[in-house]
């Protein structure tokens, strides 16, 4: 969690009483490893005032990252900030029993599906006014793709006009709404899927729908991709997530990093960072594949294990933060000064 510094905002409260300071700036990913990614910082994740964009195929995880940073909220700071939470589900991607599972707080969430883009435009922008009224407003849209415009439901099927009309609505739409928002107390987060570009042969071979309004309005834009399967011997248990910070205004772009989601659990943040170790050769290998911890043999799972057991966390998360840091001063190009006075 973040704190505003001299950029804190203060609102007045309608009783008269003394300003409230409104001090929250970052909300974590539910992620140490994408934390890093995001804002080389161990528990800032996405900044309070900004769009975010999270794009990926099906089946990788984006709503969950959604569901993540929500329960950041509800378990982590509502203690001692008023927290106001809202999921635009327009394409029924959520899946409520598996969300309990994993500890998302249902009866915490304001659940919507905006029939148009219109009527979400003016859901947001309602919210957007009404932010000062909170600590912290999230809102989330899932997705982006699933939106339809009112153009688009009066069309005849095969029309073509629609895709256009939905651009320009929306540059137009994020164009105003990033005004709206600035250092307000909202964060912003819209979903995308990819598409293919059929025929390149270079460059970037998927897309998003939608145009290119994100690409200019959102502050960060993250990407993700499916690494391969994460088993335990050979039953499949989750996924292992490459994430690409392609845009971000909160620090360095271009960064990236792996996590791994579990079916039944959510972000595996300890068993993430350990992996993150391990290919980094914090903790070294011996001939068989395992671990050597002390004067002890054991598995990555075991490891995880006695870290968890023991509290570990912390010191965890602090030793990737250290392997982070030097892979970043090591990555560093050093040039003389191009301007020097005297």
């Amino acid at each position: 969690m973040g704190r505003r510094k001299k950029e804190s905002a203060v609102v007045e409260d309608s009783s008269n009483e003394k300003p409230i300071e409104r001090d929250l700036k970052f909300v974590s990913s539910g992620s140490t490893n994408l934390n890093l990614a995001l804002t080389n910082s161990l528990d800032d994740g996405y900044p309070v005032g900004k769009i975010v964009n999270l794009v990926g195929d099906k089946q990788l995880g984006k709503s969950l990252l959604c569901l993540e940073v929500m329960m950041y909220a509800h378990y982590k700071l509502r203690k001692n900030y008023d927290i106001k939470m809202i999921y635009n589900d327009v394409e029924s991607a959520l899946n409520t029993e598996n969300a309990v599972q994993i500890g998302f707080p249902i009866d915490a969430i304001e659940f919507r599906k905006s029939p148009t883009m219109e009527h979400w435009q003016k859901d947001l922008e309602i919210e957007a006014k009404n932010s000062d009224k909170y600590d912290l407003v999230i809102y989330v849209l899932d997705s982006l793709d699933a939106i339809s415009t009112e153009t688009e439901l009066e069309q005849e099927i095969g029309e073509k006009t629609y895709g256009m009309d939905k651009q320009k609505k929306l540059s137009e739409f994020f164009r105003k709404l990033t005004q709206k928002i600035d250092n307000k107390n909202i964060l912003l987060i819209v979903v995308s899927q990819i598409r293919e570009n059929i025929g390149v042969s270079f460059g970037e071979k998927h897309r998003r729908s939608g145009g290119k309004a994100l690409d200019f309005y959102a502050s960060q834009i993250v990407w993700l991709y499916n690494k391969g399967q994460a088993k335990n011997g050979n039953v499949t248990t989750g996924i292992e997530i490459k994430a690409k910070v392609k845009k971000n205004r909160a620090w360095k772009p271009f960064r990236e990093c792996d996590f791994n989601i579990l079916f039944e659990y959510g972000i595996d943040d300890l068993g993430s960072m350990v992996d993150f170790l391990i290919d980094n050769k914090y903790y070294m290998k011996s001939g068989s594949g395992k671990i050597q911890l002390g004067d002890k043999i054991i598995s990555r799972e075991e490891l995880i294990q006695y870290l968890s057991n023991n509290n570990q966390e912390q010191e965890t998360k602090d030793a990737v933060k250290m392997v982070w840091d030097k892979i970043e001063e090591d990555a560093k190009v050093i040039r003389k000064p191009k301007y020097v006075e005297g």
